[in-house]
């Protein structure tokens, strides 16, 4: 099994905790679909996401432990 269809097993796996932050009304994309949302971004554009994103995280943590 390649990465992508791990993220795609994962994403199914955990479809019920992921909908209760996002709407999902068909499901958990396919890989494909993450795919061709990732290549529309720039690698800059998608490094400031994913670092806004974890710092984000991190704060939910709040407890200063590393995840």
């Amino acid at each position: 099994m390649n990465s992508r269809a791990k993220r795609s097993l994962f994403g199914k796996m955990k479809e019920s905790w992921f909908s209760n932050f996002l709407e999902l009304p068909n499901g958990i994309p396919s890989h494909g679909t993450f795919e061709r949302g990732i290549s529309l971004l720039g690698p800059a554009s998608f490094l400031e996401a994913f670092i806004t994103w974890i710092a984000g995280v991190r704060q939910l943590c709040g407890d200063g432990e590393v995840l």
